[in-house]
């Protein structure tokens, strides 16, 4: 080797020119040559890993595939429809649908791989729908749960799947039963984080792919900790509403959005003449249930608000003496009336774990609690400052007010509590209601609605429906989209000249904030009989966003449209109160007034708006197309869901609307892709009764717009509402 020679000449301070650079050459080779030794290695690990997500990707879609076939016609055939929807939740087609397009698209990329493959892009793509598994994951242990209550008390259902689980095994397809594939996607998140992670770590750091693969990393990860939170709640309300069905006597519902399980235990009640009686106790995150258990049912004896008493030590107990035994294992409450009662724990371990559950769920629940008014103090206040002002001849007033709006049980309580004409009502909030013992949230609704007409000095008549000619039925066109576009495409939006009469009474003055957008969707769901789990989602999607860093409001504005794009009754029983335009668009005029004006927390994103050209197909009559002429304004009374995308190999309808959105009526054109799980679609939905002018009416087949005999070009031309 010359580096010995050329090393010793140039410490004798001889120049040798030529030496410096072979040994410069010499040593960054060394260098190259190493680098690319380790990149080689990092290069075949990485194919590995890569090759193993695609392996384990193949096994996951087959597992997938194995539980849709499970739930073909011949296996509903021994259970319900809502056994069959519980057992086998929607979403499972949606996650087969993607993760074999992922797959589709992973197989095609590994079979050219190459050192600077890019595999980033697919893995952003797949972090991106990961919220999917979050709507799976709040329904999966109520699907497990179904299986096995099935399972156990239908013959028939279990007779079936034991030999569908026979014929599987002899034939060599037999993956598992349906529990274990149920919770197959659950387990799939942490395989994808684990497996990513280890990709980013051997993709050195000036690979193309690196950012890519740093950044689908973050949110996977954030998706993983999203996804075990909801999984966590979902299993503390169905411990929660386990407990309810097992509960007895007088006592409302346990299902509440803010209630959470905390603990449980059997204890002993200590009375005053040291003899021991048995108790159950169930902790909440605000209630503290003191129940007498019976086999496997407890009736509630008490239900004990944790702002109503305080924790005491043993020695401070004056209602009756403790005796020594029992002190260190004893739980001391002192109510605000004096009493005290005293439970006896199982150990000092229980009573201590027990002690620091209630303290912190008495701080935590004080400390929300005081965070609003006393609705007493806001009483008393109400009563100094609208002594002088109010005028007497109103005092007979309250009571016919209360008796028109069916709140006639009412009027005791309110006149205890110094009300004397209805305009004192309309600074009453929710919780000031629960308090003077509107225990339904239905009650509560109706009544903030109804003061909501005292404040702005308009009267809620219960008139019947409109006549249909009064509706301009004979004008209404019938609209469906593309079949493959989801379902609230295919609704039936009512062109009207003008806006419907309650629609402008109601919908605008509605109260938007989130707790009265929640309560009047659950009023309405459960006056009608509807699923309630939708807006369980709801409030959960609502603290997501606010996790992702968005304000109150702007999480708010973010969650009612996404709850308009979820394939449920919501989007449907909003049109359809929309078309119809009677009384009771009060039912969820909350929610429409909120979903209306969302623009107001964005008006400075412009990706949350519209600005260009949308598209809708429909078939109509000839009589319906003779509606729509030249120069023709005319509003649709409900929202109307478009797509910024052309579908040219679409057969469904052949007249086809083209709507020009103009920048300055943007606010009215949402984009719904950046929170509806189905990005494909491009859906842009247009407010309802906003008014449009049609451009042009071109009969014939178009060579512009394929498959298409009648393009209706409209524009927005005003607002109605603001």
């Amino acid at each position: 080797s010359p580096l010995p020679k050329v090393a010793e000449n140039m410490s004798t301070g001889q120049s040798h020119i030529k030496d410096i650079i072979l040994l410069q050459s010499t040593f960054r080779g060394r260098l190259v040559r190493a680098k690319y030794k380790k990149l080689r290695v990092m290069n075949r690990i990485r194919q590995k890993i890569a090759f193993e997500l695609l392996s384990s990707e193949t096994q996951f879609v087959k597992r997938v595939h194995q539980v849709l076939k499970y739930s073909q016609p011949d296996f509903h055939s021994n259970l319900n429809t809502n056994e069959s929807r519980t057992i086998f939740p929607p979403t499972l087609q949606i996650l087969f649908n993607f993760n074999s397009i992922f797959l589709k698209d992973l197989q095609n990329l590994l079979n050219n791989w190459y050192p600077y493959l890019v595999l980033g892009k697919i893995f952003m793509d797949l972090a991106s729908f990961l919220r999917v598994y979050s709507d799976y994951v709040t329904t999966v242990n109520e699907a497990i749960a179904a299986y096995h209550e099935c399972f156990e008390h239908n013959p028939g259902f279990s007779g079936f799947v034991k030999s569908r689980y026979d014929t599987l095994r002899k034939t060599g397809e037999f993956l598992g039963e349906i529990p274990d594939l149920l919770i197959t996607p659950i387990r799939r998140i942490l395989h994808y984080e684990l497996l990513i992670e280890e990709l980013n770590k051997h993709t050195w750091y000036d690979h193309p792919d690196k950012s890519d693969i740093e950044r689908a990393l973050e949110k996977i990860k954030f998706a993983a900790t999203t996804i075990n939170k909801r999984q966590k709640e979902s299993e503390n309300m169905s411990k929660v509403y386990q407990i309810q069905q097992n509960l007895t006597g007088k006592f409302e519902s346990l299902l509440s959005p803010h209630r959470r399980y905390l603990n449980e235990a059997q204890v002993q009640l200590l009375r005053k003449n040291n003899t021991l009686g048995s108790r159950y106790l169930f902790l909440f995150t605000d209630i503290l249930l003191e129940c007498k258990q019976r086999k496997d049912k407890f009736k509630v004896k008490y239900a004990h608000l944790l702002d109503s008493f305080t924790l005491l030590h043993p020695y401070s107990v004056t209602s009756h003496q403790v005796d020594k035994t029992f002190r260190e294992k004893a739980i001391n409450l002192e109510f605000k009336t004096g009493h005290q009662v005293t439970f006896v724990m199982n150990s000092k371990e229980e009573r201590e774990k027990w002690d620091g559950n209630l303290q912190n769920a008495m701080g935590e629940f004080q400390s929300l609690r005081s965070s609003n008014e006393s609705v007493r103090t806001r009483f008393g206040a109400k009563k100094e400052v609208d002594h002088d002002h109010h005028d007497p001849l109103e005092e007979n007033k309250l009571g016919l007010w209360l008796s028109q709006n069916k709140f006639e049980n009412f009027f005791e309580r309110f006149k205890k509590e110094g009300f004397k004409c209805p305009t004192q009502l309309k600074s009453l909030s929710e919780s000031d209601l629960k308090e003077l013992g509107f225990s339904k949230m239905a009650d509560r609704k109706d009544f903030l609605v109804a003061v909501k007409q005292i404040a702005t000095n308009k009267t809620v008549l219960s008139e019947p429906p409109l006549p249909t000619h009064d509706l301009k039925r004979s004008s209404s066109i019938f609209f469906s989209i593309q079949q493959d576009m989801s379902t609230r495409r295919n609704e039936v939006p009512t062109a009207r000249r003008q806006p419907g009469k309650f629609f402008l009474e109601t919908v605008p003055e509605a109260p938007i904030d989130k707790e009265i957008v929640f309560e009047c969707l659950c009023a309405y769901a459960k006056d009608k009989g509807l699923d309630q789990m939708i807006l369980d989602d709801f409030s959960r999607k609502f603290e997501d966003f606010q996790n992702l860093g968005y304000s109150s409001n702007e999480a708010l504005a973010l969650s009612v449209r996404w709850l308009y794009t979820c394939d449920s009754w919501v989007y449907q029983q909003t049109n359809m109160l929309l078309r119809d335009d009677t009384v009771s668009l009060q039912g969820l005029a909350p929610y429409m007034n909120c979903l209306m004006k969302t623009y107001e927390q964005f008006k400075d994103d412009q990706s949350k708006y519209f600005v260009g050209t949308v598209y809708r197909r429909t078939r109509l009559s000839p009589k319906s197309i003779s509606f729509y002429q030249p120069g023709l304004h005319f509003v649709w009374s409900s929202f109307t869901s478009t797509s910024a995308h052309f579908d040219e190999d679409s057969l469904f309808g052949d007249t086809l609307f083209v709507i020009n959105i103009p920048t300055r009526f943007r606010w009215y054109a949402l984009r719904m892709d950046d929170v509806s799980v189905c990005e494909h679609e491009k859906e842009v939905l247009l407010l309802p009764n906003v008014a449009f002018s049609v451009v042009s009416v071109t009969p014939g087949s178009s060579s512009k717009y394929a498959n298409t005999e009648t393009v209706i070009e409209t524009q927005i031309s005003y607002v109605c509402v603001t």
